[in-house]
C-alpha cells in the first residue's frame, strides 16, 4: 500500500509502555481499568488510522504493517479486530458487501490472492487471524463515497457509461489506493447511485443521475466544455516545449553542434504548427459555446459534437514524429562530440529534406534575439561619432603680413683727418 502520513501517539516512543501495549490480553476479570484502557487505545489508534490514511477495507495484515514498532508487531490485534467487530466499530467486508459481484471485475486478484500470498509468506504459521478476512470501517467509505460522488459530479461526465480508468484518474486524491477506490465504489453501487460492468472486455462505470437528465444542448455544451479544458492542457504542454526547444537549440549553436540545433528547431517548428491549430480550434469552441448558450439548434449541436470530437482527438493524440525527432537528435548529438566529419554525414543522410537555408536563418534569428542587449548611453559607439565636414580647398599657408620698407637715412660723411 502507499504511505500516507499519519501521526504516532506520544507514548510510541516509549519502550515500557509500547511493551505492555504490545503484548497480549491478559485476563479481564484480573485488571478491568487496565484491560479497557488498553482496548480504547488500540481502538482508537485503529479508527485514526483509518480514517487519516484513506483506508476503508483492511486486513490484520495490513494493521499489522502499519503499526510495526522495533520489527515487531503488536500481538493483541486478533483481540482488538474481533472486539471492535462485536462492537459496530467495524463490519466484516463479507458482510458488508452481501453482493459478491465485484469479483467479476478482477478485484479478488486485486485484494484476496497478494494477502493470501502474503501471509502465506510472512504468517510462517503464527498469525493469530484469518488471512483472507477483511474488516470495513463504515464511516470512513461513506465519507470516501461522498467525495467520490461529488468528485465525478464536478468532474461533468457528458455520458453517462465511463470508463473505469477515467473515474480512477480523477478519485486518486481521495483514496489510499486502488484497492480501496474499488470498494468504495462497490458501495455506491450497493446504493444504487451507479453500477460497474464489463464494457467491450473493459471495466465500465455508469452513472445513475438522480437528477433531470441532460438534454442535447446541455451535452454538447459539456462536450466542448470538456474539449476546451483538453485543449488547454495541451496547450500548456506544447507552449512548454517550444520554450524548452528554444533553450535547447540555443545551447547547441552555441556549443558547435549546428546539425543537432537544426534538428531540435524543426522540432519546435512543428510544435508551434499544432500549437496554432490547437489555437484555431479553441476560438471555433468558444463561438459554438456562445451559439450552444443563445439558441436551441440542431445543427449547432452537431457542430459542437463533431469539433468537440475533433478536438479530443488533437488533444490525446501525440506527434509520433517527434519521438522520432527526438532519437535522431540525441544520436546525431553523440557522433558530433565524438568524429570530427558527423555534420557532413548527417547532413547528407539525414537532413535531405530540410531547408537548412531556413532553418538556420531561423536559428540565427533566434541567437540573434537572444543575445541582444539594451544600449549603454552612457558611452557612445565609434558609429555615433561627429567628425568636422572634410575640405574642399587646396591647404595653403596664411598670407604674411606685407611689412612697408623702412626709408634710408642719410649718410654723414666724416672729415678725414
Amino acid at each position: 500500500m502507499d504511505a500516507r502520513p499519519f501521526s504516532l501517539p506520544v507514548c510510541w516512543k516509549d519502550d515500557v509502555r509500547m511493551r505492555a501495549l504490545f503484548s497480549e490480553f491478559r485476563a479481564k476479570e484480573a485488571n478491568p481499568e487496565g484491560w479497557q484502557d488498553k482496548m480504547d487505545f488500540w481502538v482508537s489508534l485503529i479508527l485514526q488510522w483509518s480514517r487519516e490514511t484513506r483506508t476503508p477495507v483492511f486486513s490484520a495484515f495490513d494493521i499489522g504493517s502499519a503499526f510495526e514498532r522495533n520489527r515487531a508487531q503488536p500481538a493483541c490485534l486478533n483481540t482488538v479486530l474481533a472486539h471492535m467487530k462485536r462492537s459496530g466499530d467495524l463490519s466484516a467486508a463479507g458482510e458488508y458487501f452481501a453482493n459478491d459481484g465485484w469479483v467479476k471485475w478482477g478485484f479478488d486478484v486485486l485484494v484476496k490472492k497478494p494477502l493470501n500470498w502474503m501471509w502465506g509468506w510472512g504468517a510462517a504459521g503464527e498469525a493469530p487471524v484469518d488471512c483472507d478476512e477483511l474488516f470495513v470501517n463504515v464511516d470512513v467509505i461513506k465519507q470516501l463515497q461522498k467525495e467520490v460522488l461529488k468528485r465525478c459530479e464536478d468532474e461533468k461526465f457528458v455520458e453517462d457509461v465511463v470508463t473505469y480508468s477515467d473515474v480512477w484518474k480523477i478519485c486518486q486524491g481521495i483514496c489510499r489506493d486502488e484497492r480501496s477506490f474499488a470498494y468504495v465504489l462497490t458501495g455506491l453501487e450497493r446504493s444504487k447511485h451507479l453500477r460497474v460492468f464489463l464494457k467491450d472486455g473493459k471495466k465500465a462505470v455508469q452513472f445513475f443521475h438522480h437528477r433531470s437528465p441532460l438534454n442535447e444542448q446541455d451535452r454538447a455544451l459539456l462536450k466542448l466544455e470538456k474539449a476546451k479544458q483538453d485543449l488547454n492542457q495541451k496547450v500548456e504542454v506544447l507552449q512548454q516545449d517550444i520554450d524548452r526547444c528554444t533553450r535547447e537549440a540555443l545551447d547547441a549553436k552555441k556549443q558547435g553542434f549546428q546539425n543537432k540545433a537544426l534538428y531540435i528547431l524543426k522540432k519546435r517548428r512543428r510544435a508551434q504548427q499544432v500549437l496554432d491549430k490547437q489555437f484555431a480550434m479553441l476560438d471555433n469552441i468558444h463561438s459554438l459555446e456562445m451559439n450552444l448558450a443563445e439558441k436551441k439548434d440542431i445543427e449547432a449541436v452537431y457542430d459542437g459534437y463533431r469539433t468537440a470530437a475533433q478536438a479530443l482527438k488533437v488533444a490525446h493524440g501525440g506527434i509520433e514524429a517527434d519521438d522520432v525527432d527526438d532519437v535522431v537528435s540525441e544520436i546525431h548529438g553523440s557522433i558530433e562530440e565524438q568524429q570530427e566529419l558527423s555534420r557532413l554525414m548527417g547532413a547528407a543522410a539525414v537532413t535531405s529534406d530540410l531547408d537548412m537555408d531556413d532553418l538556420e536563418a531561423e536559428l540565427n534569428q533566434i541567437l540573434s534575439d537572444s543575445t541582444e542587449e539594451p544600449q549603454d548611453t552612457s558611452q557612445v559607439s565609434e558609429g555615433e561619432l561627429q567628425y568636422p565636414a572634410v575640405p574642399t580647398e587646396e591647404p595653403h599657408s596664411p598670407p604674411k603680413a606685407t611689412v612697408p620698407p623702412r626709408p634710408l637715412r642719410p649718410t654723414t660723411l666724416l672729415p678725414s683727418k
